[in-house]
């Protein structure tokens, strides 16, 4: 029987593990993006709200910052939004 390609790189626990670390951050680094679209909002925009650099907000979005929840707080916030999380049915 023929793998999909996630199951063929998801096929360890380890590798599970990356490939959600990697899907949880392209989902959430397009959902800011796709805000700061909708609000007309550019990077330089949002790291002043930060009171970061336009450079940070880049590497934030290029996922090389690893991002915790006080981050996405803090940019949610500075984007006027909220985030909230639902669970699924186990």
């Amino acid at each position: 029987m023929l793998k999909t390609l996630i199951q063929q790189i998801t096929n360890t626990p380890e590798k599970m593990r990356l490939y959600q670390q990697e899907r949880t951050t392209l989902e959430l680094t397009e959902l800011i993006c796709e805000v700061m679209e909708k609000q007309n909002i550019s990077k330089a925009e949002l790291a002043r709200r930060l009171g970061r650099s336009q450079g940070y907000i880049t590497r934030i979005l290029d996922g090389q910052i690893n991002l915790n929840i006080r981050i996405i707080s803090d940019i949610f916030t500075a984007l006027n939004r909220t985030l909230h999380f639902k669970r699924k049915s186990l």
